[in-house]
């Protein structure tokens, strides 16, 4: 029995764990992964160029534009508290729900921006860092903007402070 827990950036030995590979010979729609994450009920949803793979019960399906993603290349997959399965893509933000692919309820602006990568506080609000208009974090209904035109791509909220930081 093996769990995924993330996809990993860099190459660090871990011993006494045994990975397995999955590549599109298996059912991916492509070699190339962002992201990795387990919903509630042991689903995998993984983000790659070609689309969203959700792997339940040793099978593989694949979502993609026809499927309602704005654009097939997903960067970011996460499973929140209170939005559910989010999708972060290039052609913007959306949320999976059953076998169905939405845009983000609530905010249109945010949801036709193009994303990188996205975070859950502990608030639950979820903070999203674009492409072109910096980060922005999102309460279910609205959104806010941060750093506009800084490039932030990856945010990340220090805990400790009120501090919004980039990586």
């Amino acid at each position: 029995d093996y769990k995924v827990t993330g996809v990993q950036t860099c190459a660090l030995p871990i011993y006494g764990v045994k990975f397995e590979s999955i590549t599109d010979k298996d059912g991916l729609p492509s070699n190339v992964v962002y992201s990795v994450e387990e919903d509630d009920f042991g689903n995998y949803f993984i983000a790659t160029k070609d689309g969203l793979c959700v792997y339940s019960r040793g099978k593989f399906k694949t979502f993609t534009t026809e499927n309602g993603l704005p654009q097939n290349l997903v960067f970011s997959v996460l499973n929140s508290k209170n939005h559910g399965i989010l999708l972060a893509s290039i052609g913007g933000i959306c949320q999976f729900m059953g076998d169905t692919i939405i845009p983000l309820p609530g905010d249109s602006n945010l949801a036709k921006q193009g994303t990188y990568s996205m975070f859950e506080d502990s608030d639950g609000d979820i903070w999203f860092g674009t492409m072109r208009s910096g980060a922005f974090e999102y309460n279910g209904s609205t959104s806010r903007n941060f750093g506009k035109n800084k490039n932030i791509a990856h945010p990340f909220v220090d805990r400790k402070s009120t501090r919004l930081n980039s990586s």
